[in-house]
């Protein structure tokens, strides 16, 4: 079914981009050009080494780079924003019908309602999204309304690949293991040894996401995708939540693909404060997560971030996001590789203090994290893994 033959699906206008943050609350974040890189992908040319050099430095220095040359319009992109919108435009009764079993069994699929998490000082939680993975794409497991647009979401799983016009099937393990194959192959197979990070064979990574069995990618997989919309809170609960939209945190998985949109918010912790993120007309933003700081034994880093309240020009707006959150295979250990365990700093002690001494998997770390997403088990490990002697991670601005 075209686009054109669909019932219309109303626009999400972008807002307007802010005018009162400064220069220096700005993080500047390194761009990276990966055209070259998606039209050949195995390429060894200075270009694509320098390419690599600038995108892995980043990661290293700040958990985070901004990806453009993707393949993305901003048509397509757009047309994204809209269709996410319009998930989260619902009935509170639909949304109650597919409702996420978030604490039951750490399944963020469906949705997760405002209200949900537990805000400091009892602050209301103004925060809705709906999640899917790729295998839940379908019609029985999503709203009605969504049935007609379900290709779209589908198709734009493998633009993200860069192969979209290349396919007509939907295959989850591709979908879901290729971003991360991609990347992280690419960061570490063309690295050099004075980045710090020693080679390591392509096919090592490419283990941590994909299996050679389809199948067994498309039931196991927990990637993610996501579209969120932070409501601006009521002057009660800003002054709550000490005007944090969103707590400090880290991202459970391998890599989170951000969808740079214009409403501010999004801070990185970086040289003990908080800095804001630019908006990126276009661009992907990317952050890694805990998983890949454990297995690269904090070689990459884990991405410290928050959504702060935004400018006064923008805070009366909704805050619309897409994400993509890439996952390791469900079994495979949070520790380091074997070529990196001499140069690896182990984790910070007390992360694994739930797991009674064992190192968990990728799954039981995600599932873990999951269930305890906005309640006070949540802000214990936090703790632990971010002790208060950097008081700056615990401040305001």
């Amino acid at each position: 079914m075209s686009v054109l033959s669909k019932p219309e699906v109303p626009s999400w206008i972008p807002a307007r981009e802010t005018e009162l943050i400064q220069d220096s609350e700005y993080l500047d974040l390194e761009v990276v050009d990966i055209s070259s890189l998606i039209a050949d992908p195995l390429t060894t040319s200075t270009a694509a080494r320098d390419t690599i050099d600038r995108a892995f430095r980043s990661l290293q220095e700040t958990g985070f780079v901004i990806l453009t040359g993707h393949g993305f319009s901003s048509e397509a992109l757009g047309r994204q924003f809209d269709l996410g919108n319009m998930f989260l435009e619902v009935s509170e009764e639909v949304k109650h019908q597919y409702h996420a079993k978030i604490w039951e069994e750490g399944s963020w699929a469906g949705y997760k309602p405002l209200g949900f998490y537990n805000r400091k000082n009892g602050a209301r939680d103004t925060i809705e999204s709906h999640d899917f993975y790729p295998y839940t794409v379908v019609n029985e497991l999503q709203p009605p309304v969504s049935w007609p647009y379900l290709d779209e979401i589908r198709s734009f799983y493998k633009v993200n690949l860069g192969d979209a016009s290349k396919s007509s099937t939907f295959k989850p393990s591709y979908v879901c293991s290729k971003p991360t194959l991609f990347y992280c192959a690419q960061y570490c197979q063309l690295s050099r040894e004075d980045l710090g990070f020693p080679q390591i064979e392509y096919f090592s990574f490419w283990q941590l996401h994909h299996r050679a069995c389809e199948k067994a990618d498309e039931i196991q997989t927990r990637d993610l995708f996501r579209a969120v919309k932070y409501h601006p809170p009521s002057e009660e609960d800003r002054l709550r939540s000490e005007q944090l939209w969103l707590p400090p945190h880290t991202d459970r998985g391998s890599i989170t693909f951000l969808y740079s949109q214009p409403v501010a918010g999004l801070q990185v912790f970086m040289n003990h404060s908080w800095k804001y993120v630019r908006y990126y007309p276009g661009g992907i933003i990317v952050n890694l997560g805990d998983a890949m700081d454990f297995t690269t034994g904090g070689l990459l880093k884990a991405a410290l971030h928050r959504v702060y309240e935004p400018p006064a020009d923008q805070r009366h707006l909704p805050r619309l996001g897409l994400f993509y959150f890439a996952t390791m295979l469900p079994d495979i250990p949070m520790q380091p590789l074997e070529p990196l365990t001499a140069r690896a700093r182990p984790p910070v002690e007390g992360t694994f203090d739930e797991f009674e001494g064992k190192i968990p998997t990728a799954h039981e770390w995600q599932i873990k994290r999951a269930k305890s997403t906005g309640r006070p088990a949540d802000g214990v490990l936090f703790a632990k893994r971010f002790p208060k002697q950097d008081s700056a991670v615990y401040s305001k601005t």
